[in-house]
């Protein structure tokens, strides 16, 4: 399990350091070439999609470390009543 959490890390600071660059190539482009109506459109929607970009790479994140705290951390204690689960869901007859 220890290897989804790694994945799911590097791909969302994979997607962190993109957005990184598509924001530095974005606001170079805003001020090298000047906004006219056209391209204030372009902007927002650019805009949006570096947004977008940047709350998936939060999600990664927050599900790595999830992951990792439920999987891999051995200071979680699991409660006792998921210990006796086995026993709960066991078919009938089946020992």
């Amino acid at each position: 399990m220890i290897v989804a959490v790694i994945c799911i890390f590097i791909t969302g600071l994979a997607l962190l350091v993109y957005g990184a660059g598509e924001t530095y190539q974005l606001v170079s482009h805003l001020f090298n070439d000047g906004v006219n109506a056209k391209s204030a459109k372009a902007l927002v929607l650019a805009a949006i999609e570096l947004v977008d970009l940047f709350l998936l790479a939060t999600v990664l994140f927050v599900i790595a470390i999830g992951l990792y705290e439920l999987f891999a951390d051995q200071r979680f204690l699991m409660p006792s009543m998921l210990n006796s689960l086995h026993v709960i869901f066991m078919p009938c007859g089946a020992q």
